[in-house]
């Protein structure tokens, strides 16, 4: 099958968005723990023990809204978390998002608007102007998290893929708007439940 200019366009953005964002997410989730609890209750390393840690941070009335996505981090393991947990962890956690600097919060936050309009982007395509619109943003907030964009720029500048690897970028697209839709319905069912009368 071969793929339009803008179609390889919109794979490259979900390239650089699913594989190498969380990669750089992950090192700012562990590097804002780490800042903030080096001692008490200690460094992050992966393990449930930093889940729990971590969980136990969190009010409960985070718990309770955002119990499907805590489910899918209490391995501890970062790797095993998606851009959605990622950017919970970061930006909207009780133990890290309120103490972030206006720098990280606003670069982060960026981030994940380029990961939502990805996400609803429903042509599939892309021109060459909105692709480096959106590698420019990331580039940017990359570096200013002091992060490496050298596999940005490596991807920005490829001409072709294999064809399983934008069956993997397409699987992970699908898996992305599938969770933005949950999340979105949680939340109006969140807003449904609080708009309710309390009965006593």
């Amino acid at each position: 099958m071969e793929y339009s200019a803008d179609q390889l366009n919109f794979f490259r953005l979900c390239n650089i968005v699913f594989n190498i964002v969380p990669e750089g997410l992950r090192t700012i989730f562990k590097q804002e723990w780490d800042a903030l609890y080096t001692t008490t209750p200690g460094q992050w390393d992966d393990t449930p023990t930093s889940y729990n840690r971590f969980y136990n941070k969190e009010s409960p009335r985070n718990q309770t809204r955002n119990r499907r996505l805590l489910g899918l981090m209490t391995s501890g393991d970062r790797m095993n978390w998606d851009c959605t947990c990622l950017f919970y962890a970061i930006l909207y956690s009780d133990s890290v998002g309120p103490k972030l600097t206006t720098v990280v919060s606003k670069s982060v936050d960026e981030i994940r608007e380029i990961r939502n309009e990805l996400a609803h982007n429903k042509t599939g395509t892309m021109s060459d102007a909105e692709l480096q619109t959106s590698v420019q943003k990331i580039k940017t907030e990359f570096s200013s998290l002091k992060l490496d964009i050298t596999s940005i720029e490596k991807i920005e500048k490829q001409k072709c893929f294999p064809t399983e690897h934008l069956t993997t970028i397409q699987e992970e697209l699908q898996h992305t708007r599938d969770e933005l839709k949950n999340v979105e319905k949680e939340l109006e069912d969140e807003k449904k439940r609080n708009a309710e009368p309390n009965s006593f």
